[in-house]
Parts: structure tokens; sequence; C-alpha cells
């Protein structure tokens, strides 16, 4: 009956949730004599081994992923030549694409001293104009001031017993 079938769904359905290696699973953290970092699903018999706590949306086990052969091509079929052939086509190749990535990264840091460069003139030029707009305004409201001072000569004012100069 489809009822039935339903029940048996969601039994295994918690079944393989409650036993789940995600909920079970321990990490343990320590630091070697080396001071290099260590983790672990024991405690491999480190005393100051520390129990790592993960968020509950991260699973605690991953399983692992299974590594291919780095080499493939002639050296499986054991001819040595072509395994020589094809190992030094490998190493050529690797040596291109590393010297277009290091070709690759000097091009881009040059790239950004360029432009830090044309930003340092622009900036200091608008600096060096701002300073010399600033100077100017100086100098000019000195001459107004200098100039009142010719043509408005101070007066002497009598206040009561003292004589005041403006």
């Amino acid at each position: 009956s489809p009822m039935k079938g339903c029940t048996l769904t969601h039994l295994i359905l918690m079944a393989s949730i409650f036993f789940s290696p995600t909920l079970t699973a321990e990490i343990y953290k320590w630091l070697d004599d080396d001071g290099n970092t260590h983790y672990s699903q024991d405690r491999q018999g480190q005393d100051k081994a520390s129990r790592v706590t993960l968020p509950k949306d991260q699973p605690a086990y991953t399983p692992p992923i299974e590594a291919k052969p780095a080499v493939t091509g002639p050296a499986v079929t054991g001819d040595t030549e072509a395994s020589r052939k094809y190992a030094d086509e490998q190493k050529t190749r690797q040596n291109s694409y590393q010297q277009m990535q290091k070709s690759a990264r000097a091009a881009a840091d040059k790239r950004t001293v360029d432009e830090c460069k044309k930003r340092r003139d622009i900036y200091c030029d608008k600096g060096a104009d701002e300073i010399r707009r600033i100077e100017r305004e100086k100098a000019q409201r000195q001459m107004m001031e200098e100039q009142f001072r010719k043509r408005n000569p101070p007066i002497p004012r009598y206040t009561g017993n003292d004589i005041h100069i403006r």
C-alpha cells in the first residue's frame, strides 16, 4: 500500500539523518613541536588537542576526493621514449604557462604602479594648484588691505578723556 511505502521511506530517511557522520564526527586541532597546526578526527595521542566546534550548517566530515594520476598518456603504455617525449612536452608547457603567469603578473604590477603614479601626479597637481590659489587670494587680500589703509588713514577719535586711533 502507498501508506506503508511512505512510512518505510520516512523511517529510512530518519535513520540516515540520525546516523549521519555529519552529526557524530568530532574534529580535533593541535600544534606540533614545529608550530604546525594539525586537524584530525581523533586526538592521535595529543594531550593538547582541542575539539573544534563547527557551525551547525557546516558538515563536520567531508569524504576525501580521490586523487587522479598526475601523468597520463604514453607513460601508461610503457613506451619509454614516448614517455620521455611526453614528459618533456608537459614540462615545456608548464614552463611556458609559468612564464605566461609571471609576465601577466609583471604587466598587472606595472599597470598598478603606473596608475598610482598617474593618480599621485593628478593629486599633487591639484594640491599645488590649490596652494597657489590660496597664496594668490592671501596676497590679493593683503594688497587690498594695504590699499585701504593708504586711502583711509587712521582717524583720531575723542571719547571723553581718551583719544583713540582706528
